[in-house]
């Protein structure tokens, strides 16, 4: 295969920090960027420094793409002149962040927590239970019932990220995986986006919100509302929050 190519759209990068390839590739493909052109790599993969689990995760995408491209794409340590047009971020990268794994949670059963500020970086999470954002809260939950019912409703998701000073000055989004079937962000207590409802076997759910100044160097406070009316429900797929990146075109 000569290109791999994934459309038209250069100098942005896409950050994960415990992916597999395959789930990487899949979110290359929504993201349309051409890696490989002409039998010539057109991308670098950037590893963060003093990370050794992105080392091995960026070893198996690398490989993973020269399998299906036939070109092996060079990896690059964070801080290393990059000589290509776009980046594809591995780790915890000060382009990038990720969305904790494990968040804080609540089932918010009578919609009480936009009136109580449940998204207040002051608000006390402390009862709180907590749940893996990769997941759906039913696929970590027992039913309801003896009937196999699930919780619908409100649930909301808190938790903090950590952001670079370089990060926080850039344009940044934050992209989600899922908020089945609705969702709602804040940042530090500032709203920034809805994320329009779809049911689980509908979508689309994976969303980008853009939330250019809400962050700022060091701990930032996330907070995540969903809603679920039917069957399916909570976050989906975890995600990520990056910055472009100023390759050569």
């Amino acid at each position: 295969m000569n290109n791999l190519n994934l459309k038209n759209r250069v100098t942005i990068p896409l950050a994960v920090a415990a992916v597999t390839a395959a789930a990487l590739c899949q979110r290359l493909s929504a993201a349309e960027l051409m890696l490989v052109e002409n039998g010539e790599p057109r991308a670098a993969i950037v590893v963060a420094a003093d990370e050794p689990k992105a080392e091995k995760a960026a070893a198996e995408l690398q490989k993973y793409l020269a399998k299906i491209s036939g070109v092996t794409l060079p990896l690059v340590k964070e801080g290393e002149p990059i000589d290509a047009a776009v980046s594809i971020l591995v780790g915890h990268t000060k382009a990038a962040a990720t969305l904790p794994l494990e968040m804080k949670f609540e089932r918010d059963r009578f919609n009480e927590g936009v009136i109580g500020e449940w998204y207040a970086p002051t608000y006390d999470d402390a009862e709180w239970g907590t749940k893996n954002t990769f997941y759906t809260w039913d696929q970590q939950d027992e039913p309801e019932d003896a009937a196999g019912h699930d919780y619908d409703g409100y649930g909301w998701y808190r938790g903090t990220i950590e952001v670079a000073k370089s990060m926080a000055k850039k344009p940044v989004t934050f992209w989600s995986g899922g908020m089945i079937n609705e969702g709602w962000v804040w940042i530090n207590g500032q709203y920034v986006g809805h994320k329009p409802h779809a049911i689980w076997w509908m979508g689309p759910h994976a969303h980008e919100f853009d939330v250019t100044g809400a962050l700022r160097p060091g701990r930032n406070t996330i907070a995540i509302r969903v809603w679920n009316d039917a069957e399916i429900g909570g976050l989906l797929g975890r995600g990520f929050f990056w910055t472009p990146n100023e390759g050569k075109k």
